[in-house]
């Protein structure tokens, strides 16, 4: 404090006084990580293709899980205990098939889990279900099995699902009705206590290959639907479509949102993420910074219109990384994995964490706590509260792709918000200790 002087200190506190808001201070501590295994580990489980997170509840997609038979699929369910995150559950479905891949998609909310099977076979090859799980204490059961209305053979259904308080939204990347492969969305709304289909979403201008419904999420009165080989801006483009629910329950779109400098074989809309008036929407083959370097759009709603914001890349971009492969999303923070990201050998993989002040930018870059080669590490990725989980269903601790994943927690503390007033009165203690410090320094060297 010795080297305060009389003008800088005076300067300061009568900058901090003209502020018209308070200041908030804080202090964030260290990421800490948990890995995640499989129980029974194999090779090809891809025990973290698909991963969600609640709170101290998480789910880990395990589509490459034989135990009822090959690839019929199994999701495993933990919980954090106040040290570490321990398994709760594996779940499986009821009676399993092969090339079912159960585990494929998967989302988490309170005690309600829902598990996609794009491959089961109940109405013809890959024509997908999707299972919904209740927990009662600690213990999860099958409550329904999700079908669409009208189930086709390879409709993929449950390729991609997400979950609000009352609805399921359920991505069928190869649904037909619009051409082939054109895609379509799925609605089941909640009511007397099981969920029903209320309707089916399909894009304005849909057609053959647009894969609309490859990626999906929602919040209480909006649904984004990803569309990545939507073709406006090229093969490929991509594209993704914002629905909202009006008056009378029924979602209707709102508008279809396309990359500003979108171009042939971005796979925009490959990964989508929502929190209110914000979506995040990964193209992870974007060559702004090298071939395949990946990128996320951001776009904001305001009223009933969404227009871009940003364009994000990772601070240390390379060809090849698939940035935007995976995204997640809350209110101020979001991840972005490059699981072909080479850090730590060829596609070790990386995931970038984001957080918004007013504009997005990128705070730090998450690495597997025991790196290697073709582990994919960001193949999935989801952020909910203080935790982030991460997929890598490349990892080998069982075999070729039998898979892991990772918790991350970061605690950030606030200190609560200084007044105009408050700002005054601790500068002048810090005034009048600039004063008294070479007294006190004179009295130590005596």
């Amino acid at each position: 404090m010795g080297n305060f002087t009389l003008k800088s200190t005076l300067a300061s506190a009568l900058a901090l006084a003209a502020l018209a808001s308070p200041i908030v201070l804080t202090r964030q501590a260290a990421a800490q990580s948990f890995k995640l295994s499989p129980v029974g580990g194999a090779a090809d489980d891809e025990f973290g293709h698909a991963v969600a997170i609640d709170g101290t509840t998480a789910i880990v997609g395990t589509p490459g899980d034989d135990t009822q038979a090959t690839d019929a699929g199994a999701a495993s369910v933990f919980t954090f205990n106040g040290t570490s995150w321990v398994l709760q559950q594996k779940l499986l479905p009821a009676s399993g098939s092969s090339n079912g891949f159960f585990g494929s998609a998967v989302a988490i909310l309170g005690d309600l889990a829902v598990v996609g099977a794009y491959g089961d076979p109940n109405a013809g090859a890959f024509a997908g279900a999707v299972y919904v799980f209740r927990r009662s204490g600690s213990v999860w059961s099958l409550s329904q099995k999700l079908l669409a209305a009208d189930a086709a053979a390879t409709k993929f259904f449950g390729y991609s699902v997400a979950m609000t308080n009352d609805t399921i939204a359920v991505g069928a990347s190869g649904d037909a009705a619009a051409g082939s492969s054109a895609g379509a969305a799925y609605v089941f709304s909640l009511a007397g206590g099981s969920f029903a289909q209320h309707q089916k979403l399909l894009a304005a201008d849909g057609g053959p290959n647009n894969n609309f419904g490859v990626s999906i999420a929602g919040s209480a009165t909006t649904l984004l639907v990803g569309a990545s080989g939507d073709v406006d801006n090229g093969t490929g483009a991509g594209s993704a479509y914002a629905f909202v629910r009006n008056a009378s329950g029924t979602f209707v779109q709102q508008q279809k949102l396309v990359a500003a400098s979108g171009s042939l074989n971005d796979y925009f809309g490959n990964a989508v993420a929502l929190s209110g008036d914000t979506a995040f929407v990964g193209a992870f083959s974007d060559d702004a910074k090298g071939t395949d370097a990946g990128a996320v759009y951001v776009f904001v709603r305001n009223g009933g219109a969404w227009s871009q914001s940003q364009k994000l890349f990772a601070a240390d971009a390379a060809a090849g990384d698939l940035f935007g492969f995976s995204v997640g999303l809350t209110a101020h923070d979001a991840v972005i994995g490059a699981p072909n990201d080479s850090d730590n050998g060829s596609s070790s993989g990386s995931v970038y964490s984001f957080r918004s002040n007013d504009t997005w930018a990128q705070r730090s870059k998450l690495h597997a706590s025991d790196p290697h080669a073709s582990d994919f590490f960001g193949y999935a990725a989801a952020v909910g509260g203080a935790n982030v989980i991460v997929g890598a269903n490349g990892k080998q601790d069982f075999g070729a792709n039998s898979g892991a994943a990772y918790v991350f927690s970061q605690s950030v503390t606030s200190v609560p918000a200084l007044g105009t007033l408050a700002c005054v009165l601790l500068f002048t203690v810090l005034l009048l200790q600039s004063f008294r410090a070479p007294r006190r320094a004179r009295r130590l060297a005596r």
